[in-house]
């Protein structure tokens, strides 16, 4: 099993956004650079080229205006994160970001489980492993 933390509040994936000059422009672009040199970083092997199950967890921030009644039920786990950003762009992103360096394609992910959860720590920690039994690499 492979794993990769981002640091940071969760990202979610947004589509290249088209200027009124006809140019276009991924908002997001020096973010994702950023995160694909912290996943250079973790994983220094060739990526994988089988068939992989991933499973994310987004640790999602407690809003600042939260009160301490729900920041309770926050920690206790009985407030689920149920706001922006949604999960399968969340998805969209981790699974982009970590392409070409832990993956060869996202064609080959052939299982995902994803949760977002409330911390007081954001972040994002990614779980690779193979779904090939013989393929220990991973």
């Amino acid at each position: 099993m492979i794993t990769i933390e981002l640091v940071g509040p969760p990202q979610a994936w947004s589509a290249p956004k088209v200027t009124r000059n006809g140019h276009t422009f991924s908002p997001k672009y020096q973010q994702k650079l950023d995160h694909q040199c912290l996943v250079r970083q973790q994983h220094t092997s060739d990526p994988i080229t089988w068939a992989v199950c991933i499973e994310i967890y987004f640790y999602m921030p407690i809003p600042k205006s939260t009160s301490n009644k729900t920041m309770n039920a926050i920690l206790s786990g009985d407030v689920l994160h149920t706001k922006k950003p949604d999960i399968d762009n969340c998805c969209k992103y981790a699974i982009d970001v970590i392409k070409g360096i832990v993956i060869a394609d996202d064609n080959q992910v052939c299982e995902l489980r994803a949760r977002k959860i409330y911390s007081k720590e954001p972040r994002t920690l990614i779980y690779v492993t193979s779904m090939i039994p013989d393929k220990i690499g991973c």
